[in-house]
């Protein structure tokens, strides 16, 4: 019936609470489980050195990726 199952993890106690039963249903359908989480834009800013804005874009995508 599914092919696919998208499961948004915001680091909520909620979100992982509910992870359980989206891999269930994933392992149920046999469909695939996509984690997704939204990261918000670093702002830039003038007080920011050049290439820390990009430095820190790379960190957040990073620790977002772990998680």
């Amino acid at each position: 019936m599914y092919k696919s199952i998208l499961f948004h993890l915001d680091g909520s106690a909620m979100a992982e609470q509910a992870l359980p039963y989206a891999v269930a249903q994933a392992e149920h359908f046999q469909a695939e489980l996509i984690s997704m989480k939204i990261l918000e834009p670093v702002e830039r800013s003038i007080s920011l050195p050049p290439g820390e804005t990009s430095r820190a874009e790379k960190v957040t995508s990073k620790l977002a990726s772990e998680y």
